[in-house]
């Protein structure tokens, strides 16, 4: 991909979002999912530049992490939710867009499919096995980033009670009530929790906790510690017992694989392993 390509792309982009605008505006959320997709970019291009990526890596991965949620616009439009178990799969109805848009008939195949597999699979709960280097790469970076900002837009919604105003950003989940037990036991067993399985705030703090879990870069987990995430979550529910141990247990992973070599975090194809040897880009 080149800067004409990437430009094109992304000119489409910002004319596809306008047409979800109301009397010349965005409604909130709408606002907040391309607000959210811009800062997954960018924090997406920070990670990548920490690992020396090289340029027309760049592109690929600035135009997946944009076009990563292209599929909330429709799907909070037709259905007034981000609940993917209330509506549809986002990231499915994303790469149907694509394709029903033609938006990436101009690039290699290659290209075309790294980006569609990105925007497909950024929200699987485990990454499907059988995808190429590049769309492995790509995808995990991106899984990265997106989550650095969803950590920051929940968190910032709690704290500055946007919620209140906008209930959507809990996903239509219930605001009281503690961390669902078995969760708490998963969270601390070093497990993640399904989006399928939680009821209330509690359980969706805990299954951001467990994100720790698959987090595929150093880089990424050392924003997460300075960032102090966790620990501003285990504050804003501090009389939650069972939000407090998930956080430790979180914090303690967290801290032990920042401890250890950043090799053990890389999780990289072998045709990336072989670039890096070489002095070429890192990858995820």
């Amino acid at each position: 991909m080149n800067d004409q390509q990437a430009k094109e792309i992304e000119d489409w982009y910002h004319v596809y979002v306008g047409r979800f605008q109301v009397n010349g505006t965005l409604p909130p959320m709408q606002l907040l999912k391309y607000d959210h997709s811009m800062r997954v970019a960018r924090e997406a291009m920070d990670l990548a530049r920490e690992l020396g990526w090289q340029a027309q890596n760049l592109h690929l991965l600035w135009i997946t992490s944009i076009l990563h949620d292209i599929g909330r616009f429709s799907q909070f439009a037709e259905y007034g939710t981000f609940s993917d178990r209330e509506s549809i799969n986002h990231a499915a109805r994303g790469a149907k867009v694509l394709l029903a848009e033609n938006t990436l008939k101009n690039l290699y195949e290659e290209d075309r499919q790294t980006i569609l597999d990105g925007v497909r699979y950024h929200n699987c709960k485990m990454i499907p096995s059988g995808l190429s280097c590049p769309s492995m790469n790509i995808l995990k970076l991106v899984r990265d980033a997106d989550k650095l900002d969803i950590f920051w837009v929940l968190l910032d919604a709690l704290q500055t009670e946007k919620v209140h105003e906008h209930p959507e950003y809990l996903l239509g989940l219930r605001a009281d009530g503690k961390a669902n037990p078995k969760h708490v036991r998963n969270v601390c067993q070093g497990k993640m929790i399904s989006t399928a399985e939680i009821e209330c705030l509690a359980d969706l703090l805990l299954l951001q906790i467990g994100w720790i879990f698959d987090i595929n870069h150093e880089a990424t987990m050392r924003h997460i510690r300075d960032r102090r995430f966790l620990e501003q979550i285990s504050a804003f529910r501090a009389e939650d017992e069972g939000i407090r141990c998930a956080v430790k247990a979180a914090v303690e992973y967290r801290d032990k694989k920042l401890a250890a070599h950043p090799d053990s975090m890389e999780g990289t194809c072998k045709a990336t392993r072989k670039s890096k040897r070489l002095g070429k880009e890192d990858a995820v």
